[in-house]
């Protein structure tokens, strides 16, 4: 049995998932940080984890989490009556009077925050942030430095950012963590001394508190520094409720009829509503425990000492059996107490950070990967660098903006239109697009302009699901043929708003929704493609997307835009290598505004190895395009080649690479697009770059890069040599 933690680092949510799907039951043996464990999920793996006092939590958590979330002394560290008499003390703090008070204390920060933004847009995970943690120290009665601190530093909410991370972020966030408990410790030292918090104030009882210290008959309060820990114990996880209240916006936003129950007044529908909410949308991935005495559970044997893992049953990456309206309404109407999801939800990331629309997996737009942005008091959409996940309520759309039909499988349909120019001489992949693009059609107008030979042609023409217009590609300038096909698609279409995507490309349906939604407020939305699967070649190739985003924004497989702009503009130029960028600069010439969506993550298919390997050289000519990325690659091969003697400065070379390539993966979002250990294949896709961009150059003087049965000598047109033939053509951009 091998160890499985880079899997689980990989994996996230899926790790569980696919080990039961594995097991083909609901446990599994594995290994973690070279330890044995037990996964086990299910009502029955909740009763046996939680009930008869069968396993303890000292030693379960990684101390990266534990520092992180608890750190040592707090209550979560204890074990029996001392667990149950400290639990006690939180317990009174937050039930009864003192819970009123700070759901009081909530409600007047939110409004005065809404009042504050009056129409302007707020990212709503932010504003629950800020908003959680004025009223939970507030209500705490910390002192006004320290509260003041703890709300500027927003380390509350970065304690549980980082809390599945590892590495340098989890460190400084600790780092965060160990300042605010020093603080706190020192207000308490001052309050014994010197009371001076009202006396019913979490922050004065938990400073006079006193249990029995072991092996003692009378009660001492507890050292200053517990204390500051409980205290952060207290405040932490009501800020952590900021995720929830996020989801539950988004689920009021997709699921819009409940917005009426539950504005009635109706106490178990918002219980059952908030239930829902936490079954179906994820959070921890895990809970562990150590097993205190030998244990048997179905047909395995748990040694003292062993740690099982139970994956968590409450969330959505566990799956909604059935829709979220319809199980929270059957529920509320006298089903069971608690949730018991048992079907499956693809969610490949670990970190639970709410994005929007979305589903959830890397193909998403949500791997929930954009904070949901909304106008607080109005319905406008959001800027150009982020969907407007929840400024426009279904309900609420008039006009084109709006869906425009009913699909195939009876959904309403979205205002746009999917283009897929395609041209195959291997039908291998078609049963599978033929099933993604039945799915499609329920969502979307699908056109597919083929460019196959004829015989071939035909095959696909039988072969897709009616609704699915197919259309040969119509003759049009140039040598790239990809160009032909996406202007018939554009030159045809039904629809002002299209999305243009490769064959390996795979929408779902938050993604196509936010990038289609995009495109009210932009003429051109550009997203960010993540493999999946993600084999080696995949993972090689994600370093040039983390370098890109570094640096800038990728260049994805799929583009949106409208095509009254592009056709106004007289198309744009086929007879170029990069014809994705030839776009997006023709856009930018007529005075279009692109939006670079890099938080939407959009499935992409990785290619067979061997085309992989083909394309090296070819996607190294691109750089012809940006002859400033051209220069800078074609000077890293020599800056090798020269450091070879001094191995020490290629070691911090390979490294700054690294580091440029993990700042790629942090920025907008990407940590949750992109596991851990992506940055580290930077280097070997710079190393294949180094050495391809001078064949590239070869290429160049040779006439250019070998494209069909001709060559491409231009990579791209110069924005400047576009935007002097844009001037000679009136187009009004969209400034909606």
């Amino acid at each position: 049995m091998g160890d499985s933690t880079l899997r689980f680092l990989r994996d996230g949510y899926l790790f569980g998932t696919r080990g039961f799907r594995s097991a083909g039951r609901d446990h599994f043996r594995s290994r973690l940080l070279g330890r044995p464990v037990l996964v086990m999920r299910g009502a029955d793996a909740a009763r046996f984890f939680y009930e008869g006092g069968r396993f303890s939590r000292e030693g379960a958590m990684p101390r990266s989490v534990l520092k992180l979330l608890q750190d040592e002394g707090s209550v979560q560290s204890l074990e029996g009556h001392a667990h149950r008499r400290r639990k006690e003390l939180f317990l009174g703090l937050l039930m009864g009077p003192s819970g009123d008070a700070l759901v009081e204390r909530f409600r007047e920060e939110l409004l005065r925050a809404v009042a504050q933004a009056g129409g302007d847009e707020v990212v709503l995970l932010d504003l629950f942030h800020d908003v959680l943690t004025r009223a939970v120290t507030g209500w705490a009665g910390l002192p006004d430095a320290v509260a003041a601190d703890l709300r500027s530093s927003r380390v509350l909410a970065q304690m549980v950012d980082a809390a599945g991370t590892v590495g340098p972020e989890n460190w400084a966030v600790r780092a965060r963590r160990s300042r605010a408990e020093r603080l706190l410790a020192d207000a308490v030292r001052k309050e014994r001394a010197t009371p001076t918090a009202p006396e019913d104030s979490p922050f004065a009882v938990i400073a006079a508190y006193t249990e029995p210290t072991s092996g003692a008959e009378a009660a001492h309060p507890l050292p200053p520094e517990v204390a500051a820990v409980e205290l952060l114990n207290l405040l932490r996880p009501v800020v952590a409720v900021g995720r929830y209240l996020t989801f539950a916006a988004l689920a009021l936003h997709r699921h819009p009829g409940w917005r009426a129950d539950l504005a009635g007044g109706d106490d178990a529908g918002v219980r059952w509503f908030a239930q829902e909410v936490r079954r179906f949308y994820p959070f921890f991935p895990v809970i562990g425990g150590r097993a205190t005495r030998d244990l048997d559970w179905k047909d395995e044997h748990v040694r003292t000492g062993a740690r099982p893992v139970r994956h968590d049953a409450r969330s959505g990456h566990l799956g909604p059996a059935e829709p979220f309206p319809a199980a929270a309404l059957r529920r509320a109407r006298g089903g069971a107490q608690h949730p018991d999801p048992a079907g499956r939800w693809r969610l490949s990331r670990r970190p639970p950070l709410p994005r929007g629309a979305c589903d959830g997996r890397p193909g998403g737009c949500g791997h929930p990967h954009a904070r949901p942005r909304t106008r607080l008091g109005g319905a406008a959409a959001g800027p150009p660098h982020q969907p407007p996940h929840l400024s426009r309520p279904p309900a609420q759309r008039t006009g084109r903006d709006r869906s425009a039909g009913v699909g195939a499988g009876g959904r309403m349909s979205l205002d746009a239109e999917y283009v897929l120019p395609l041209r195959w001489s291997d039908d291998t992949g078609l049963a599978e697009l033929v099933e993604y693009l039945t799915r499609l059609r329920e969502q979307i107008d699908v056109t597919v302009v083929d460019g196959s030979e004829p015989e071939r042609f035909s095959a696909h023409a039988r072969a897709f699901p009616p609704g699915v217009r197919h259309l040969p590609a119509e003759p049009w300038p140039g040598h790239n043929g990809k160009v032909a096909g996406v202007m018939t698609g554009l030159r045809t279409a039904r629809h002002d708003r299209v999305v243009l995507a490769d064959d390996d490309v795979r929408y779902d349906e938050g993604a196509l929704r936010a990038v289609v939604a995009m495109l009210d407020v932009g003429d051109l939305v550009r997203p960010q493609n993540v493999f999946d699967p993600a084999p080696w070649h995949a993972r090689w190739d994600t370093g040039r997307t983390l370098l890109n985003r570094a640096l800038g924004h990728d260049y994805p497989g799929t583009l949106a835009v409208r095509h009254s702009l592009v056709l106004a503009a007289g198309g744009y130029d086929g007879d170029v290598l990069f014809e994705n960028l030839e776009l997006i600069r023709t856009v930018q010439a007529a005075g279009g505004r692109v939006i670079a969506a890099d938080r939407i993550g959009v499935t992409r298919r990785p290619p067979e190895v061997g085309h992989f390997l083909r394309q090296r050289v070819r996607q190294a000519y691109d750089d012809f395009a940006q002859p400033a990325r051209l220069a800078v690659e074609l000077a890293v091969l020599p800056l090798a080649l020269a450091s070879l003697r001094r191995p020490r400065r290629l070691l911090l070379g390979v490294l700054a690479v690294v580091a440029l390539a993990e700042a790629g993966r942090r920025r907008a979002g990407g940590r949750r697009l992109f596991p851990p250990t992506a940055a580290l294949w930077a280097p070997a896709w710079l190393a294949e770059r180094a050495v391809c961009v001078w064949l590239a150059v070869g290429a160049r003087l040779r006439g250019g890069v070998r494209y069909s049965d001709g060559r491409l000598r231009r990579a791209a047109t110069p924005l400047r040599t576009l935007r002097r033939a844009s001037s000679r053509r009136r187009f009004v951009p969209n400034v909606r």
